[in-house]
């Protein structure tokens, strides 16, 4: 009686065994590697590079078959789209971001939501290049002594080249802001900008508290 009892157990739990067994030998998913050491390499590197959440990073990867570029492109679509959800937001902190050539001297000024923005490496650094971009616009209205408004869409069309670990390469100065307004996560925009010409050849410029050469609050 009692090995039939024993006999009668052992059977009725072959099935939990053997699927047991069968899950742990089942081949591994292909994006189980996404809890490999070589993954989370992968992740913190993109993340640093882009700014965006990690748990978007991961998806991006997972999507784009762990390919870091099209990831990248994935992830700037995506910020594209929350980006314009932002333009409504009201955007009264900022930089005004000074640009010196021989007889004329831009200045422009790029908002954000937050003096945290504001204060960033990234965004400086998108300051910075606007500015310098607004010195080829002289041609346009800035005629010798004399001071003009810049027209922005003209400016917004002009390419820079930006060289930040986060975002790098060409892009028009609208595309610039666009994608700085995504990985910030904030509304930014280019909100006007002046060219000041000197019949002299001689501009000089001023700016009070500078964050950094060229920079002001």
């Amino acid at each position: 009686m009692a090995c039939a009892l024993l006999r009668r157990a052992a059977t009725s739990h072959r099935p939990f065994a053997s699927s047991l067994f069968s899950s742990l030998t089942k081949p591994a998913h292909p994006f189980t590697r996404d809890f490999s050491s070589d993954s989370a390499v992968q992740i913190k590197a993109l993340r640093e590079r882009t700014g965006a959440p990690i748990k978007d990073v991961k998806a991006a990867l997972l999507q784009c078959g762990w390919d870091a570029e099209a990831a990248m492109l994935e992830l700037r679509k995506k910020g594209l789209t929350a980006a314009s959800r932002k333009t409504s937001r009201a955007a009264t902190d900022g930089l005004l971001a000074v640009a010196n050539a021989e007889g004329v001297t831009a200045v422009v000024e790029i908002n954000s939501e937050t003096d945290f923005v504001a204060r960033n490496d990234m965004f400086r650094h998108l300051a910075t290049r606007v500015a310098r971009a607004a010195i080829g616009i002289q041609a346009q209205n800035c005629a010798p002594g004399s001071a003009a408004t810049i027209d922005l869409p003209a400016l917004e069309a002009v390419k820079i080249t930006m060289e930040h670990e986060k975002f790098s390469g060409e892009a028009t100065v609208q595309e610039a802001v666009t994608q700085v307004a995504a990985i910030m996560g904030e509304n930014v925009r280019l909100r006007r900008g002046f060219l000041v010409s000197s019949p002299t050849g001689i501009v000089s410029s001023y700016l009070h508290a500078s964050a950094n050469p060229g920079l002001s609050t």
